[in-house]
């Protein structure tokens, strides 16, 4: 059986579905604790194969002096232990009391996201070189498409399956004769 899904959070309208409100200047990187992360796996006896996933950003100051720098916000997954990013995105910064909503799409049709028991994703967050003021880093509207379906075999566990049929039909001739 398939199961489609798409699942959607939240929408781009204040208050967003997560919000900072501290210094995030830690650099991303694979042991950084400044991320959002969702797990997915799929129904029993079926696999996930995903196809796309997008959300909404933005980055915005309202005292102080503006950040030097613009905010990155970047997708990793389990698949390799967070080691690297999927597709970064980053946003200047507006004009104080300014929220301008981005949306990031990344496609996950490779190979690497088929055939999946689970998967964790987490969206790393880093204001830039902000260390003068109160900035935030917006997250809304995560959409992760896919569908839960039957795993589809290797390539060469399907390969070895055709031949130990083509060896049973060899048999069964032998036997007939």
């Amino acid at each position: 059986s398939s199961t489609t899904y798409s699942t959607t959070v939240g929408s781009p309208t204040a208050p967003s579905l997560f919000i900072t409100g501290a210094l995030i200047d830690e650099a991303i990187s694979a042991s950084s604790n400044d991320y959002v992360g969702f797990t997915i796996a799929p129904t029993s006896g079926n696999a996930l194969h995903l196809s796309n996933l997008s959300f909404s950003y933005a980055f915005s100051y309202n005292s102080g002096t503006a950040p030097g720098g613009p905010a990155t916000f970047e997708l990793r997954s389990s698949l390799d232990n967070y080691g690297s990013a999927i597709a970064s995105f980053s946003q200047s910064v507006p004009a104080m009391n300014t929220v301008t909503w981005a949306t990031a799409s990344v496609g996950l049709s490779a190979t690497t996201y088929q055939n999946l028991s689970g998967v964790t994703f987490r969206i790393y967050l880093n204001d830039g070189d902000n260390t003068r003021g109160t900035s935030y880093l917006r997250l809304d509207t995560i959409v992760l498409s896919g569908v839960s379906a039957a795993p589809v075999p290797e390539p060469s566990a399907a390969a070895g399956l055709a031949g130990l049929g083509a060896l049973g039909l060899v048999a069964a001739r032998r036997r007939r004769r």
